[in-house]
């Protein structure tokens, strides 16, 4: 499965699953502070290092796609 994540604005994260996952819905309902927004289809994570953290150990066996000035701004998605 394939996930996409990017800037929303300064408090907040979009996440998107690029395809119906049970299971990476269950895994994002764990976090922290997440939301639904059906109008854009995405859930929202809060943009904390603290959540950052849970969501790349919760999704760690899964391929995200990093929007690209994301992976500049936060050294968490940095590939290095």
């Amino acid at each position: 499965m394939v996930i996409a994540i990017t800037k929303r604005n300064e408090t907040e994260l979009a996440v998107k699953l690029l395809r119906y996952w049970k299971d990476g819905v269950e895994r994002i309902r764990t976090l922290p502070g997440r939301v639904w927004v059906l109008q854009e289809s995405v859930w929202t994570i809060p943009y904390t290092l603290e959540v950052v953290e849970k969501f790349l150990e919760t999704f760690s066996d899964v391929e995200i796609q990093v929007d690209p000035s994301l992976q500049e701004e936060c050294y968490l998605f940095s590939d290095g």
